[in-house]
């Protein structure tokens, strides 16, 4: 049996900061749609020896341009096509080896273009990190539902395997077609996961540095999840055990009416009771119309008769005229 992360052909990371990240509505809809790493755990420290340390083994020392090796020098070293998205100012920009990188590092939007595959947009990278902004711009459940909706709309999903952490709460989030709803890892885990499943899937199975074992060599596996023997056809946050509905996850219906004030773009519960409201009004007023077509028919009909009836009786009084003027002598 095959793995989640064998079938993935993209590896798209998303770590947010926001402590009650895995109790909104993104992500508890994400929890129950896809799969849950209950066993992950936040690396100590601050939140830039957090984030940054789950790049480098051991965390990078923050002073000044940071010297340390990072999982994207690694990526490098394996010839693997990797992209650091950026919300806000990119956090990778403080490394010596990347500071200069223009090739690598691209705004949310550019990555917005590939996963819908607009004309012109690059296409998807083996590796994709997405850094949320930390001055006022996308972050938190908002820009979780921004990727997700924009990955689940496009044509890389089907081949991508969606990993969602927190730098300040415990709990992860898998996100992929291959994976039974509801589905719950419960290894010991924590950011080192990220660099094993790159190296793993990306880099032919060799360690993170190739000159010292590291804790992301030791880290578990994302090849221990399996994969559903076929790909899931019941779409984006809609589990299998609703059936036909077109109805999504409540939860998962908040954070997009949240990420699209005033659009409803999915049919939830709620919008379904309303439609059946206006669904029921139409059809009265259907009814309604149909009764006045009727009786303004049944009043056209009256017209018409005794319009005829008219005609008639003034057709009768010209003939019995002229029959009175052919008897005059």
């Amino acid at each position: 049996m095959s793995s989640i992360l064998e079938r993935a052909e993209h590896l798209v990371v998303l770590m947010l900061s926001d402590p009650e990240g895995p109790t909104r509505s993104a992500a508890r809809a994400l929890a129950r749609g896809y799969a849950e790493a209950t066993g992950w755990r936040p690396r100590p420290g601050d939140r830039a020896q957090r984030r940054l340390g789950a790049w480098t083994d051991p965390p990078a020392a923050l002073s000044g341009r940071i010297s340390s090796r990072t999982l994207f020098s690694a990526l490098d070293r394996e010839a693997v096509g990797w992209r650091y998205v950026h919300a806000g100012a990119p956090a990778l920009r403080l490394f010596v080896d990347h500071r200069d990188d223009a090739h690598h590092l691209a705004p949310l939007a550019v990555l917005e273009d590939t996963l819908r595959m607009r004309p012109g947009a690059a296409p998807l990278a083996s590796f994709t990190w997405i850094d949320p902004a930390f001055d006022g711009g996308p972050s938190g459940d908002a820009l979780l539902a921004r990727v997700v909706e924009a990955l689940t709309l496009g044509p890389w999903w089907e081949r991508a395997l969606l990993l969602v952490c927190w730098d300040d709460a415990p709990g992860a989030l898998l996100v992929s077609p291959w994976v039974a709803a509801g589905t719950v890892w419960a290894a010991d885990a924590d950011p080192g996961v990220i660099a094993r499943a790159a190296m793993e899937r990306f880099g032919r199975g060799r360690r993170l540095f190739h000159d010292r074992v590291s804790a992301a060599d030791s880290a578990p596996s994302l090849s221990t999840i399996p994969a559903l023997s076929a790909i899931r056809r019941d779409g984006p946050l809609k589990p299998a055990s609703e059936g036909p509905s077109s109805a999504v996850d409540d939860d998962w219906a908040r954070a997009l009416v949240a990420l699209h004030p005033g659009a409803v773009q999915r049919r939830t519960p709620l919008v379904e009771e309303r439609v059946a409201a206006m669904s029921d009004a139409m059809e009265r007023g259907a009814v309604r119309a149909a009764e006045g077509l009727g009786r303004a028919e049944q009043g056209v009909e009256r017209a018409a008769s005794r319009v005829a009836e008219a005609l008639e009786r003034g057709g009768q009084r010209v003939q019995d005229r002229l029959t009175r003027w052919l008897d005059e002598p």
